[in-house]
């Protein structure tokens, strides 16, 4: 018989152990996921296959997890992020709406360059390409400071 009340003397103290310390923990865990994860359900900034900017990194929303997202980068790394990130942090969503997505392509030349040539060039060179949905042809014109090297007077 005291065998029998050891056991359940036994069995009682791992219940309060649990009981007083595991089930409040994983409440609060469980509480923590969704503050984080609600939100963002929510709104849905994200979705699979959406190409972001994330800490400067290009990639696609490869997972969404409760605890993680994954990141797919350009050069094929996965950058692991948490959901809240996407909250509390700016990020660049270039397919939240739309896959359409617009490139940019620096040319760096002298002041004295013929603009009107080069724009029809980029026309010229858009128009006879598949690639491209006939939407969107722009040239912007942007002055840099000029930077002197310490030997020019």
């Amino acid at each position: 018989m005291s065998q029998n009340k050891t056991d359940a003397e036994s069995q009682i103290g791992s219940w309060n152990i649990i009981r007083k310390i595991l089930l409040p923990m994983m409440l609060f865990l469980i509480l923590v996921l969704i503050k984080i994860n609600l939100p963002l359900a929510i709104t849905q900034p994200i979705r699979i296959d959406d190409v972001v900017i994330v800490e400067n990194e290009w990639g696609w929303i490869e997972e969404i997890n409760l605890t993680h997202i994954v990141v797919k980068v350009w050069d094929m790394r996965r950058l692991i992020v948490p959901p809240s990130y996407f909250i509390e942090k700016p990020f660049q969503n270039w397919t939240r709406t739309s896959a359409s997505i617009l490139g940019t392509v620096f040319i760096y030349a002298d002041y004295k360059a013929p603009i009107q040539a080069i724009r029809d060039e980029l026309q010229r060179i858009l128009d006879n390409t598949d690639l491209w949905d006939k939407k969107v042809c722009n040239l912007r014109l942007q002055i840099l400071p000029v930077k002197r090297s310490r030997s020019e007077p």
